[in-house]
């Protein structure tokens, strides 16, 4: 894989793509500029103009597996990884659920899609792939009643808040 500043390339090029260059009518980007630069009540941010440059472009190719990200978008994302991945720790923005009585875990993680089914939801079980605030879950009808946070397999976690 090939790494400039930022950006990965995959290791294979699409030959088809290169002559598109030649088609791209760049001189319409510098006329929206120039406008832009006379006709806008407001201060220009010339780093947000080329974020949204490379952005546009991106998301113009209409690949859903490819994003542009800004520096700060792509710092965090970084941080994220080192955060969740690397470090093991528990990330801080995780998805909360509101608990107004007991209900079971397994019922609570199909609700919030943290788990396809019951049935997946009893392997992990049996896997010891589901905590509640550390502690290993091993009953299958395992109730929450108060706050407290659960976490399936590695990466996913449900903070449960009692309402």
């Amino acid at each position: 894989m090939q790494t400039i500043g930022d950006y990965f390339f995959a290791p294979y090029t699409n030959k088809g793509n290169q002559v598109l260059s030649q088609n791209i009518d760049f001189g319409q980007v510098e006329k929206t500029y120039d406008i832009l630069k006379t006709k806008f009540d407001g201060k220009l941010d010339s780093a947000k103009l080329q974020d949204g440059l490379q952005k546009g472009l991106v998301d113009a190719a209409g690949d859903p597996y490819t994003v542009f990200l800004s520096q700060k978008e792509a710092e965090e994302a970084k941080m994220h990884f080192i955060t969740l991945f690397q470090k093991g720790d528990i990330p801080e923005n995780i998805p909360t659920y509101e608990l107004d009585q007991p209900k079971l875990l397994l019922d609570i993680l199909v609700d919030v899609g943290l788990i396809d089914s019951k049935n997946q939801g009893r392997r992990l079980i049996e896997q010891n792939g589901i905590k509640f605030n550390g502690v290993i879950v091993a009953d299958f009808n395992a109730e929450v009643n108060a706050k407290g946070l659960i976490q399936v397999g590695k990466r996913k976690f449900l903070r449960v808040l009692k309402g």
